[in-house]
């Protein structure tokens, strides 16, 4: 089967999104659980990607090492305690119930404002609390 591949303003987003969140150039679960890093990063979402109205919301997501991100997809009792432990946990019911509203979503919007912080006009914590 073969995998979806999206296209368009969308796809734009999704690439924007994933280097802003890697942008900060280390893994936010670093030492966690004396677990040792790997060199790659990569965007690990909260609520899964499959959920467009959070897709690309700079709340759901962190900047984590392969290794991590791995640990914790296969783990999400320990994604859970971990989450309860960050920046994420004050976001997290208000991302997890925009989530599951049916949204139909703006991606040019979306494009925008991840320019805005990748061109460093705000910060990514500025941009949390920015969002919607």
């Amino acid at each position: 089967m073969p995998v979806a591949r999206y296209k368009g303003l969308k796809a734009k987003a999704d690439k924007l999104f994933s280097e802003v969140i890697r942008a900060q150039e280390y893994c936010e679960a670093a030492g966690y659980n004396n677990r040792p890093c790997s060199n790659q990063l990569q965007t690990a979402h909260i609520i899964t990607r499959k959920r467009s109205a959070t897709r690309t919301d700079t709340r759901n997501a962190f900047c984590m090492c392969f290794a991590h991100h791995r640990w914790f997809t296969d783990m999400p009792r320990e994604f859970s305690k971990f989450i309860t432990d960050t920046w994420a946990q004050v976001y997290y019911d208000e991302v997890y119930y925009k989530s599951i509203k049916p949204t139909k979503v703006d991606w040019q919007s979306r494009i925008d404002f991840l320019t805005r912080i990748k061109n460093q006009e705000i910060t990514l914590q500025d941009a949390r609390s920015e969002e919607i």
